[in-house]
């Protein structure tokens, strides 16, 4: 069962990278995945520590955000809040 899409807006009125459709994969167990405007797949695992999740998650798009010629993120993993893998 797939949730509705969602918008949201940073507080500098920002969209690029905020989240455009969280989903749960109920069928494959997987848990919150959300697809970032930039095309990016986060993926969040159970709804369990979702404020240390979304800590990382703003730090790793702050750190990414900085760096000239980086490639592009295709999948933000933050499974473990702790240890977030990045893949391109």
């Amino acid at each position: 069962e797939r949730s509705p899409p969602v918008s949201r807006r940073s507080a500098g009125g920002s969209a690029r990278s905020s989240p455009s459709s969280p989903s749960v994969d109920a069928a494959n167990h997987s848990g919150v995945r959300l697809q970032l405007r930039t095309g990016a797949l986060v993926l969040l695992g159970p709804a369990t520590q979702l404020r240390e999740k979304m800590v990382s998650l703003a730090t790793v798009m702050e750190r990414i955000a900085g760096v000239a010629g980086a490639p592009a993120i295709v999948t933000i993993d933050l499974r473990v809040p702790s240890d977030p893998v990045l893949t391109s």
